[in-house]
Order: C-alpha cells, then sequence, then structure tokens
C-alpha cells in the first residue's frame, strides 16, 4: 500500500510547480534572469527641472527657438550609435605616444584616440558644442552655457 504524500489535498502537479519555485535551477549566460538595459529618456524633454531652468533664463522668443533643436540633440544624445562611440571611447582612452616602435623619440609627441573619441569630437563640432566655448558667448552670456546649440546657429 502506498502512503499517501504529505497534505492530501496537493496534488502531484501542484507539488511540481511548487518545486520549482523552491528550488530553482540556476540561471546561466543563456537562461534564467536576464537584465535588459532600459531605453534613456531624452533628457532634454524628460527633466523637469532643466526645463524649468531654461524658462527662468532664457527670453520667450529665444527658448522658443531653441527648445526643438535641443530636443532634437538630446533624442541624439539618447541614440544607439552615440551610445558605442561613448563606450568606444571609455574601453580605449586616448594616451601620447613619444617613441617609435624602434626606440627612437619623436620630433613631436603624438596623440592616439580611438574611433570613438573621433567620432564623438564631430559629432560635438557638428552640434556647436565646440565652438560654444571659443565663440565669446559665455564669457558675454553664462547662462546660455548649457544652451551649446543656440550660439553656432545664430
Amino acid at each position: 500500500m502506498r502512503k499517501p504524500l504529505g497534505n492530501p489535498s496537493i496534488s502531484r502537479a501542484n507539488m511540481r510547480r511548487r518545486s520549482q519555485f523552491t528550488n530553482p535551477s540556476p540561471s546561466t549566460i543563456d537562461t534564467g534572469f536576464i537584465l535588459s538595459l532600459p531605453k534613456l529618456p531624452n533628457p532634454a524633454t524628460s527633466d523637469p527641472a532643466y526645463d524649468r531652468v531654461l524658462s527662468w533664463y532664457l527670453p520667450a522668443a529665444v527658448l522658443a527657438d531653441v527648445r526643438p533643436r535641443l530636443a532634437a540633440f538630446g533624442e541624439e544624445a539618447v541614440s544607439p550609435q552615440i551610445n558605442d562611440w561613448i563606450s568606444n571611447a571609455e574601453r580605449e582612452q586616448p594616451y601620447v605616444k613619444t617613441r617609435s616602435v624602434w626606440g627612437s623619440k619623436y620630433a613631436y609627441d603624438r596623440l592616439v584616440t580611438s574611433t570613438g573619441w573621433k567620432e564623438l569630437g564631430k559629432w560635438g563640432a557638428r552640434n556647436g558644442y565646440v565652438s560654444l566655448a571659443t565663440s565669446g558667448i559665455v564669457e558675454a552670456m553664462p547662462h546660455l552655457s548649457f544652451v551649446q546649440c543656440y550660439s553656432s546657429r545664430l
């Protein structure tokens, strides 16, 4: 004669289901819990504090002109392409090369940068971020330093 299993009201199927949760199999690289990266929101449109600061410091006409460009810039800033460039730039840090492979000293030191660094520099120049520091507008109106694309497109 067979002995009843523990609680007679629990069926074998329920016991199997219950054991899956009490004795889970370990996660591997392909199974189990896999964390996925969340999509980053557009920083220019998702941050109410940033929008409030813009409205405090910029005249309404300037704000109306700048807001669509900032939204486009913010959307591009969180794009997969820019994220890949940032990852590349972090992985392959720039360095100064002073000697050739044969040990002779170069006439001048060479700064070696990765593709990510170069592409991020071009992207910043295209969006007026690099030119802002040399344009003189920062000294004249420091509150515009975070509205980088406005000065380059006047």
